[in-house]
């Protein structure tokens, strides 16, 4: 099974999703596929990703998360075991914010990594 979990307010439909949907139909490997509308509710997203894969070894459950998606994609995946693999900028943050530091501090290297996020892909 291949589970893409869809970031916040997104959906199955997102360009991403439906890039990836296309891809496993070329590669004839759509039957695996599954991109569930999540709930705004996080509890409620983690609880829906949880029943779709129930029945599904853990070995065989890779999670493909974007965004938010990847953030619950990284939990799942450490709670159960399952593969992931996250294009999620939610999940980066957390490397640039250092609890040692001020919160100031945690901020302004948020706000540097977003700026330069956005020069590059401007850029690109």
């Amino acid at each position: 099974m291949i589970l893409y979990l869809h970031g916040f307010r997104s959906s199955p439909q997102s360009f991403k999703a439906r890039v990836m949907r296309a891809r496993l139909a070329e590669l004839g490997r759509l039957s695996e596929w599954q991109c569930p509308v999540l709930p705004v509710s996080p509890a409620a997203a983690i609880e829906l990703a949880e029943s779709i894969a129930t029945d599904t070894r853990a070995d065989n459950v890779t999670l493909v998360g974007s965004s938010l998606g990847g953030f619950y994609a990284t939990y799942l995946a450490e709670k159960h075991g399952w593969k992931s693999t996250v294009g999620a900028q939610c999940c980066s943050i957390r490397q640039s914010c250092r609890r040692s530091e001020p919160l100031s501090r945690r901020t302004a290297a948020v706000a540097r990594r977003r700026k330069y996020c956005r020069a590059a892909a401007s850029s690109g």
